[in-house]
């Protein structure tokens, strides 16, 4: 079996939680024993390079896809799609990593404080939930990351009356020290605290957390851990923060100081539009943080019983739900341990059975 994988360029050096699901299934995908081609997409116009910098023209490209028994697109962006139906047909996966609600239409408009930009993140979530704009058709096999997640995207796009989804969930490379033995960071409150483990951008809603904590006077410790996406919006929540909240910035999740930040949690929690599910909630819930999340994403399938569940567009629910969480404190041991199940050997499996699925089931739709 021969693989056709084409990721986003930018997945080669990213640190967000697509990059790393990108490079980490193509990674476990080679130990399983698929014979894997990797390629990357530049966009505007769509060029595909090579793992050693080379545009590929249209004939050795075609010549590539004719050498290969399926395409996996991940993810796959509508103007991939559009691009790889005009190519020669193969079985086609897509990495969806895709969630559309009224719940982010609501929270585009409420995080963006001028008024053209709360129009148009509003417009674009209401467009990203119509299947005649979302035009996704020439994909056989969608690949969420949930059963949540594949649901809404059969709602939500536009899809050939033979496509289907098979889950695959996501992963996380647990670190190979003791976590548990790890000492308290210099950089954290001697007391309890609740970390936020998520980049700075608008969709993730530290916003919302921020103002919800203020209006109903609590005063948790806060350590936010994470890189800025959004320069402008991270200014925002610099600017309404209390003493009791903390900016760590960015730590790589391979240093001991990011496991020591996590290690010591009583409870993480993010306040997102969505979540599918989030790579550092599930290794803050390894280091035994109580996970407290929005229930939008498929998060219920990885955090289960463990978890809080919070609606992102009510202070009231973000509060009601951090409470909950903090009283129910850190995770057992072993409850903790349960989420080292989500290995990327565990994706490459799946993944490797949905390549089989996608190529045998081939044909029988034409």
């Amino acid at each position: 079996m021969k693989i056709l994988l084409v990721m986003s360029y930018s997945f080669k050096t990213g640190q967000t939680g697509d990059a790393t699901q990108g490079r980490e299934t193509a990674n476990a995908l080679v130990r399983a024993g698929v014979n894997l081609v990797c390629v990357y997409v530049k966009h505007q116009p769509i060029r595909i390079i090579t793992e050693d910098e080379i545009e590929l023209k249209e004939a050795q490209l075609n010549a590539l896809i004719d050498s290969c028994d399926a395409i996996h697109l991940l993810p796959a962006s509508m103007p991939l799609c559009r691009f790889w139906r005009t190519l020669n047909k193969k079985p086609v996966l897509g990495s969806s990593i895709f969630w559309g609600g009224l719940e982010r239409v609501y929270l585009a408009w409420r995080t963006h404080r001028r008024f053209v930009l709360r129009l148009k993140a509003a417009v674009v979530g209401l467009r990203n939930m119509l299947p005649l704009y979302m035009n996704y058709h020439g994909v056989d096999v969608f690949l969420p990351n949930s059963e949540a997640e594949g649901k809404c995207v059969m709602r939500c796009f536009g899809v050939d009356k033979h496509s289907t989804y098979k889950a695959v969930p996501n992963g996380f490379i647990p670190p190979e020290f003791d976590v548990s033995s790890l000492p308290r960071s210099l950089a954290v409150p001697q007391e309890d605290y609740i970390v936020v483990p998520g980049v700075f951008a608008r969709r993730k809603n530290q916003i919302g957390l921020i103002r919800a904590l203020k209006k109903y006077s609590r005063n948790y410790k806060i350590v936010f851990l994470g890189g800025v996406l959004d320069e402008d919006y991270y200014n925002e929540c610099r600017a309404i923060a209390t003493d009791d909240m903390r900016f760590l910035g960015y730590i790589s999740s391979k240093n001991r100081e990011y496991w020591k930040v996590l290690n010591h949690a009583r409870v993480a929690c993010l306040t997102s539009d969505c979540e599918t599910p989030g790579i550092a909630m599930m290794e803050a819930a390894y280091a035994g943080a109580r996970p407290v999340i929005t229930k939008y994403g498929g998060t219920e399938e990885y955090y289960g019983e463990y978890g809080e569940y919070l609606n992102p567009c009510f202070a009231k629910s973000i509060i009601s739900a951090i409470d909950r969480g903090w009283a129910r404190g850190r995770l057992k041991k072993k409850e903790s341990d349960r989420f080292a199940e989500f290995t990327w050997d565990l994706v490459a499996a799946k993944t490797k059975d949905a390549y089989l699925f996608a190529i045998n089931r081939y044909g029988e739709h034409d």
